[in-house]
């Protein structure tokens, strides 16, 4: 089974929602300069933004863990590490090819979002101002994004400046039958459901991953 090692996203990849890969890999599974791609890990998929490497080296992979959604065949939500946690993933050494793929992409009309705020003093002072909206606009612009995912706005440096921890994406609605996934434009509409604060929302995610997610243990050593 062919493989790729992985990297550590080292500091000038941090936020960046980039995955760094071979130029000849890219090439053989058709991944375009800044097209969608899909890394697979134990309990989390990881949506980047495809950069060939400044080396060129072949056989290694380096990604931003910014953006992340859930696995199709693992039930559950997201465990709260994998929400809020801004380091580096704790993954496998290795990853098999299969677990980097390519994503159908189409024209990302509408999401609908959970904001969850650094601080929970914040929440009545944005809740309902235009000022949140523009907030997560600024701190989604050109991120590919799908139902279900997380974006991790503290890996930014405009995210950490507007006290946005993540944004949750409950829904996305691309032009395209296939489309998985979609780039946030100022065409986008983002239509926020509910904002609240990081240590409330753990308090909820806690419960449900230690239910539902197998790899909470792994994830917390």
């Amino acid at each position: 089974m062919e493989t790729l090692t992985v990297l550590p996203a080292l500091s000038d990849l941090r936020g960046t929602h980039r995955c760094r890969l071979g130029p000849a890999f890219m090439a053989r599974r058709d991944v375009t300069l800044a097209g969608c791609v899909k890394v697979t890990s134990r309990c989390c998929v990881y949506v980047c933004a495809a950069w060939p490497r400044q080396d060129g080296a072949e056989g290694y992979i380096q990604f931003d863990p910014t953006v992340v959604t859930s696995r199709s065949d693992v039930s559950g939500t997201l465990c709260a590490k994998c929400v809020t946690d801004n380091d580096s993933p704790n993954i496998q050494n290795e990853l098999p090819t299969s677990n980097v793929r390519t994503c159908q992409t189409g024209k990302l009309t509408s999401i609908h979002v959970k904001v969850i705020l650094e601080d929970y003093r914040d929440v009545n002072k944005l809740k309902a101002s235009d000022a949140l909206r523009r907030n997560v606009f600024s701190v989604l612009r050109d991120v590919y994004v799908c139902g279900n995912a997380v974006v991790r706005c503290g890996r930014t440096r405009l995210g950490r400046l507007l006290r946005v921890c993540c944004v949750v994406v409950e829904t996305a609605q691309c032009d395209g039958v296939d489309a998985e996934c979609g780039k946030v434009t100022p065409e986008t509409r983002i239509v926020v459901r509910d904002v609240t604060g990081r240590e409330r929302f753990l308090q909820v995610r806690i419960l449900l991953s230690v239910t539902h997610c197998p790899h909470v243990r792994f994830l917390d050593r």
